[in-house]
């Protein structure tokens, strides 16, 4: 049982098996014969996708580099770098093989597999759990409906696969996002799955009212069936929670009277899982929030044996002070992780929100050091950007 990732297939006239033919937009194998974790990612204050898929991001040891984009003819009208970033037809990503009592199904690509698919269990049950650890090193995501991947959840990926040193970052949803986005992660990030579901409608017979509570269903069902951290989509990554993958199950403080549920570590089948899945026996689609976060409060104090409560490391600003994050400068030092609540955000209207890349970087608030911290290494990266502090956060 292995791990693989997929290269150029090699033509008749290759000498070299490890070969990957430059002028095609692939880069020569990079082996490195150390782990990159702690690294500078990029060179330089040029982070349009182009140059940023150019620099070499790949965190494990003998995975190739991801595949240069080739830079569109100059002057073409109406034509940006970002428009035509393209995967190869040979997707860049992992191929898992399993030993033969299991039948490895494919749906629509590679790296694909159905929820439950025994491969994907036996996989990770060998190569994702490491010794006096109870939580494997497996990140979920929960992504439903059709939508373009945004430049928070870029991030948020990129934040993952920094500090987490995931075995697997698997993506549950029924249709993969589409954009620019998502084309750069495919390309970055070569430890990415789709595990294929359908949103959750029912729970116990009773109709998920919601969208979002279609994914609180999932969350649960994913971390109970494989195990793993799970993140939402604008959940940031700041530390790395190995402390945390030694306890059967933790959750954060979002107030003082819930549990945020956009950050979970979970074992498989934890039973604080099984109990709070359980009580969405009295869910009702008329409320919000109420069996996502308060009632898993209420059963910590319960069940207090079952759950560790990580305090406010995992969500600090909450929703009503997240502008400090946003517009401000929060001191998110002591924090291991940080959520943007882009979507609340989004509806207040009440700052700008519609970010690129570029403009994260320069961005002078909490959320630009955040960015610059994930891309960079560095919060403070604006004497490489040739920015002053008026055009650049620079909080001390």
């Amino acid at each position: 049982m292995l791990v693989q990732y997929m290269k150029k297939p090699k033509a008749d006239d290759d000498d070299d098996d490890d070969a990957i033919v430059s002028s095609s937009g692939w880069l020569n194998l990079c082996h490195r014969e150390t782990v990159r974790h702690n690294s500078n990612i990029f060179q330089g204050c040029d982070v349009s996708l182009h140059r940023l898929l150019q620099s070499p991001y790949s965190l494990t040891v003998n995975i190739p580099c991801p595949p240069v984009v080739t830079t569109p003819e100059a002057g073409a009208a109406g034509n940006s770098t970002e428009d035509t970033l393209k995967i190869p037809d040979d997707q860049f990503g992992p191929k898992i093989m399993c030993s033969e009592q299991y039948r490895v199904i494919s749906i629509n690509s590679r790296f694909s597999f159905p929820f439950g698919n025994p491969c994907l269990k036996e996989f990770i049950a060998g190569h994702c759990f490491d010794e006096g650890f109870l939580v494997p090193r497996i990140v979920h995501y929960v992504w439903f409906t059709n939508h373009s991947l945004d430049v928070y959840t870029f991030i948020s990926v990129l934040s993952a696969y920094r500090f987490l040193n995931p075995c697997l970052i698997l993506v549950h949803a029924d249709l993969l996002p589409t954009g620019v986005y998502w084309r750069a992660l495919r390309l970055l990030v070569p430890l990415i799955v789709h595990v294929q579901r359908q949103p959750p409608a029912r729970v116990f017979g009773k109709l998920l009212g919601f969208v979002q509570h279609q994914a609180d269903i999932a969350r649960l069902e994913a971390l109970r069936e494989y195990g793993g951290i799970y993140l939402d989509a604008d959940q940031i990554i700041l530390k790395n929670l190995d402390k945390f993958r030694k306890m059967e199950f933790v959750m954060g403080h979002e107030s003082p009277k819930n549990l945020a549920n956009s950050l979970l570590i979970s074992a498989p089948h934890a039973k604080f899982i099984d109990v709070w899945y359980q009580h969405y026996r009295t869910y009702s689609a008329r409320e919000w929030g109420i069996h996502s976060t308060f009632l898993p409060f209420a059963l910590s104090r319960k069940f207090p044996s079952m759950i560790t409560n990580a305090g406010y490391a995992f969500v600090k600003p909450d929703l009503p002070a997240v502008g400090d994050v946003w517009i401000g400068h929060y001191d998110w030092s002591r924090n291991y992780a940080i959520h943007l609540y882009t979507r609340s955000v989004a509806n207040w209207s009440l700052f700008p929100t519609q970010h690129t890349l570029e403009s994260l970087v320069r961005l002078n608030a909490s959320l630009g050091e955040i960015a610059r911290y994930i891309l960079f290494g560095d919060k403070h990266s604006c004497s490489r950007c040739h920015l002053n502090d008026s055009e650049c956060g620079h909080y001390q």
